[in-house]
């Protein structure tokens, strides 16, 4: 063996050995070859079990280097007893310590758009008074609805005269297509097709084949200036529009009026003063025979 191997194993013993100043018995005094196989010492199979060899002579009691730790059944048993109860409270730890659930509180919808609806810019009253308690969402909507429809009288030579819903914004050709259009008869010289309905505005389409009814053109009066509708006469207006009080938007109502005309006869006005007589239309720039004949039974002085 090399010196090294036995400065580092110097000390140690086996247990079959006799340590200095001790009697040896007999077996030791055979040898292996007489007595029983020799063991070898520990730590002599390499480097690694010199390092252990070197860490055992520096820390271990001489009297412990050779002992054995064999806790017995009782140990064992006392050992597990202890490892289970360590493991029960450490997941009684855990268990009590896990997070628990909270319920959150439901948020309400009607109150939130209610805040929504008082911060918006531009509230209106109504707005300011149905968030006080006054509800008014079903008249809000009966206007809304109102607002967006029309009802228009349309008679004359129409296939289907009577009452009309038509959406707001909708124009005369809408009116008299809604009642079926016109009939074979009819004739629209005179009838501003283009302007705007209101509500409880009267569309009367001339008939050729009616010479009773003594008109040539039809006509168109709007629910603002007085409503009245047709009745077999043509379309004759129930109210007359006076020349000398209406402003040009009245007077893009009558029927072969358009913005153009209806300026040229407040700039007329305006330059003549009031108008003496209804004759006086034919001195403006736009107005024939033909549109006079039409207007001078829808206007007054």
């Amino acid at each position: 063996m090399p010196e090294d191997d036995e400065d580092d194993f110097a000390g140690v013993w086996d247990s079959d050995r006799s340590r200095p100043g001790e009697p040896i018995d007999d077996d030791t005094a055979r040898g292996p070859a007489e007595g029983r196989p020799a063991r070898t010492r520990r730590g002599a199979s390499g480097p690694g079990s010199r390092r252990w060899g070197r860490l055992a002579q520096r820390w271990v009691p001489d009297s412990l280097r050779d002992s054995r730790i064999d806790p017995g059944k009782r140990g064992a048993l006392l050992l597990t007893l202890v490892a289970a109860v360590a493991a029960s409270v450490a997941a009684i730890g855990v268990w009590r310590d896990r997070p628990e659930p909270r319920p959150v509180q439901a948020v309400s919808l009607a109150q939130a758009s209610a805040v929504a609806t008082d911060r918006t810019p531009g509230t209106t009253g109504a707005r300011s008074t149905a968030s006080r308690g006054h509800p008014a969402t079903g008249t809000a909507r009966a206007d809304a609805t109102q607002s967006a429809t029309v009802v228009v009288s349309v008679t004359g030579a129409v296939r289907r005269p009577g009452l009309v819903r038509l959406p707001s914004g909708a124009r005369v050709a809408d009116a008299i297509a809604k009642a079926g259009g016109t009939t074979s008869s009819a004739t629209l010289t005179g009838l501003n097709l283009a302007a705007k309905l209101t509500d409880g505005a009267s569309v009367v389409v001339a008939d050729r084949a009616d010479p009773s009814s003594g008109a040539s053109s039809g006509s168109f009066v709007s629910g603002s200036d007085g409503g009245g509708g047709g009745s077999g006469t043509a379309g004759a207006p129930a109210g007359k529009l006076d020349l000398n009080t209406a402003d040009a938007a009245a007077l893009d109502a009558l029927p072969g009026v358009g913005p153009v005309t209806a300026a040229a006869i407040v700039a007329w006005r305006e330059k003549n003063g009031r108008f003496a007589s209804v004759e006086q239309l034919q001195e403006i720039q736009g107005i024939g025979p033909a549109k006079f004949a039409a207007l001078a039974k829808l206007v007054t002085v």
